[in-house]
């Protein structure tokens, strides 16, 4: 339970962009869950866990704590879950400077996500990987990424993610208009 709630917590603090005090929360799961045989947190933990450290610029520690995670998922024959992983290493490798790896892991990840459903799941990876677009690949292909998790949070009535997704499109247009001038 301990493991549950923090996990919750540690989601909320994400969402907020408190990277610090997601960390803090994935840290106190790991510890509340170290003296067990329970493989279903780390596996669970681990991609949130990478994502915070990531996030706070500690690409080590990120690609240590999600091997663990992306292993028990795809043993266990867990999909969303090992799309989750792949979703995060994704990003270590673009931030790695590796894109062509996380090309390979995004799709593989939306790959996933579309093979069981997981359409919220879908739309997430598809805004890491178009926002990663702009930066690697230019404006237009970001674009069309972007508006197809747009398209994809509307139609799940994720206004949350909706307006998120917005905002990252505008940020786009917004660096090729000052790009341009």
């Amino acid at each position: 339970m301990i493991c549950e709630a923090q996990d919750a917590l540690a989601n909320i603090h994400a969402l907020g962009s408190d990277w610090p005090a997601a960390l803090e929360c994935r840290l106190r799961t790991v510890d509340a869950g170290a003296d067990t045989d329970n493989r279903l947190m780390p596996m669970i933990n681990g991609p949130g866990l990478a994502e915070a450290y990531l996030e706070l610029g500690q690409l080590e520690q990120a690609s240590e704590s999600l091997e663990p995670a992306l292993r028990i998922a795809r043993e266990s024959g867990s999909p969303i879950p090992e799309a989750q992983a792949l979703q995060v290493r994704a990003r270590i490798h673009a931030s790695q400077g590796d894109w062509e790896q996380a090309v390979a892991d995004f799709r593989q990840a939306a790959g996933l996500c579309e093979q069981w459903k997981s359409r919220l799941l879908l739309a997430q990876v598809l805004l890491d990987w178009g926002q990663l677009q702009a930066v690697h690949e230019g404006e237009e292909p970001a674009r069309a990424t972007l508006e197809r998790a747009l398209a994809t949070f509307a139609e799940c009535g994720a206004e949350f993610w909706v307006r998120r997704t917005r905002a990252a499109s505008d940020k786009i247009e917004q660096a090729g208009i000052s790009s341009r001038s």
